[in-house]
C-alpha cells in the first residue's frame, strides 16, 4: 500500500491518542500530569481553559485565512504571481483531495500551538513536485536520527503499526526548541497557568451548583439518631442547596439555628484571579486582551496600536517560520533562487476609511501608487491600462510622469 494512503487513514479510521503505542509514544503522553493546582492537564485538556481556546483558535484562524501566494522574481527588485507554478494552488488552495487550505492551515497551526509541532506527509511526482501534503497528528509523531545522523520519522499509525518516512518526504513545522529537531510541548511550560484557570472555573462551578451563598452551619439542640441526621441532611441538601435556590427562606424545627459562614466571592479574589489567568494565557501566547475580549475601557486609539502589535509581534514571527520551511522543505533546489512564498499581510495592518484614504491620496500625489495599485488594494478590478490605471503621477499639474521626460528635454536643450 502507499505511504500516503497509510496516511489517510488518520482521516478514515482516526486512533485514540491515549491507545497503546511504542515506548517513546507513551512517555509522550505522559508528559501530561497533575499540576499544583490538582488539575490533571494533557494538550486536549488546555482546549478546556476559555482563554487558551480563544488564543489558539484566533490565531489559527487567522493565519488559515491569509492569503500565501507563490511568486516568482523577476527582476532584483521585481516579483509576480506564479499562478502556473506547480506549488502555487497546494499552498494557497487545495493542499490535497479531501482539505481545502484553510482546513489544512487551522489544523496545522492549532497544533503547533497546542503540541509545539506539525507535521505534514508530502507526496511528490517523479519530477519531485509536490502534489499533496496530508497532516498528521503531532502526538503520533517522533523524529529521530539514525547511526548516520539523517533525520528521519517515526508514525504511529492507529492500527498501532509504525512507519519510517525520512524527512525530505514530512513537512515539519516547529516551535521553540533547544535542538532544531523537536518543538517545545507548550504544556510542559503552561501547564501551571492553565491548571490554576481550570481550577478557578471548576471553583466556579462548584460555587453555584452548591448553592455557596447559602451555606453555614446548622445548630441542632441535643442529638440526632444516625438515621434522622441522614434524613435531615438529605431534606436540607434537596431544598435549599443549588444554582436557583439562593436566598430562599430557611424553615427549622425544634431550635435548631442557622449561623451563616459564606466567604464572598469578591472576598476570595476569585474575579480577579480568573482575570489575572486569562492575562497569564495571553502573555504566554503573545495575544493582546483585546482580540479575545478581556480588556477593559480600551481606547480607540490604543485597539489600534495593539492590532497592529498583534500581526507584528505575534503573527509575523510565526508567517515567517512558515514561509522558510515552505521554501527549504518543500521547493526544489533548482526553484529556490527564482521562487519564494509569502503571506499577504496588508488586509491585517489597514487602517479605517479615512486613513486609508489620506495614505492613497499621498501615494498617488507623490508618484508611488498608481489607480491600479489602490484599487488592488481596495480588491477593486483594474482600469485599462489605455485609460491610464498603470499611469503614475507627479505633484502639481497631475501630468503622466512619462510626459514630464520630454518637457525637460526640451527645457535642457533651451539652456544650452
Amino acid at each position: 500500500m502507499e505511504i500516503w494512503q497509510n496516511i489517510k487513514r488518520f482521516f478514515s479510521k482516526r486512533a485514540s491518542p491515549m491507545a497503546t503505542g511504542p515506548q517513546w509514544f507513551s512517555n509522550w503522553i505522559a508528559g501530561g500530569g497533575e499540576t499544583a493546582s490538582g488539575i490533571y492537564l494533557n494538550e486536549e485538556d488546555l482546549l478546556r481553559v476559555s482563554g487558551v481556546y480563544a488564543c489558539v483558535n484566533l490565531i489559527s484562524n487567522t493565519i488559515a485565512s491569509l492569503p500565501v501566494p507563490t511568486y516568482e522574481r523577476i527582476n532584483p527588485r521585481g516579483r509576480r504571481r506564479a499562478r502556473e507554478h506547480w506549488l502555487y494552488d497546494i499552498i494557497q488552495y487545495e493542499p490535497n483531495d479531501e482539505m481545502t487550505s484553510f482546513d489544512f492551515r487551522k489544523m496545522m497551526q492549532a497544533q503547533l500551538e497546542l503540541f509545539g509541532n506539525c507535521y505534514a506527509y508530502v507526496e511528490r511526482n517523479g519530477r519531485m513536485e509536490v502534489t499533496a501534503m496530508w497532516p498528521i497528528p503531532a502526538p503520533f509523531v517522533r523524529p529521530f536520527r539514525n547511526d548516520s545522523q539523517d533525520l528521519f520519522y517515526e508514525i504511529s499509525l492507529p492500527d498501532k503499526a509504525l512507519m519510517v518516512i525520512p524527512a525530505r518526504e514530512m513537512f515539519h513545522v516547529r516551535g521553540l526548541s533547544n535542538d532544531a529537531i523537536n518543538g517545545y510541548r507548550p504544556l510542559k511550560f503552561a501547564r501551571e497557568i492553565a491548571g490554576l484557570a481550570l481550577a478557578a472555573e471548576q471553583y466556579g462551578a462548584s460555587f453555584f451548583e452548591n448553592g455557596a451563598v447559602a451555606s453555614g452551619i446548622v445548630e441542632i439542640p441535643g442529638s440526632l439518631s444516625e438515621q434522622a441526621m441522614r434524613n435531615f441532611k438529605e431534606s436540607f441538601i434537596k431544598k435549599y442547596a443549588g444554582l436557583g435556590k439562593h436566598h430562599k427562606v430557611l424553615f427549622l424545627e425544634s431550635g435548631m439555628k442557622w449561623h451563616q459562614i459564606t466567604i464572598q466571592n469578591d472576598n476570595a479574589q476569585f474575579i480577579e484571579t480568573r482575570k489575572y489567568q486569562t492575562e497569564e494565557v495571553a502573555r504566554f501566547f503573545g495575544v493582546p486582551l483585546h482580540k479575545i475580549s478581556s480588556l477593559e475601557k480600551p481606547s480607540y486609539a490604543s485597539i489600534e496600536h495593539m492590532s497592529i502589535e498583534f500581526v507584528q509581534d505575534c503573527l509575523r514571527p510565526r508567517l515567517v517560520n512558515w514561509e522558510q520551511q515552505i521554501r527549504r522543505q518543500l521547493l526544489r533546489e533548482s526553484d529556490k533562487k527564482k521562487y519564494y512564498v509569502e503571506f499577504v499581510i496588508d488586509g491585517l495592518l489597514r487602517g479605517d476609511v479615512a486613513s486609508r484614504s489620506q495614505y492613497y491620496s499621498k501615494g498617488r500625489n507623490d508618484g508611488w501608487l498608481s489607480a491600479n495599485d489602490i484599487r488592488e488594494l481596495e480588491n477593486m478590478n483594474p482600469i485599462p491600462v489605455e485609460e491610464g490605471g498603470d499611469a503614475y503621477l507627479v505633484n502639481g499639474n497631475m501630468m503622466a510622469i512619462t510626459s514630464v521626460a520630454p518637457i525637460r528635454k526640451e527645457a535642457k536643450d533651451g539652456d544650452e
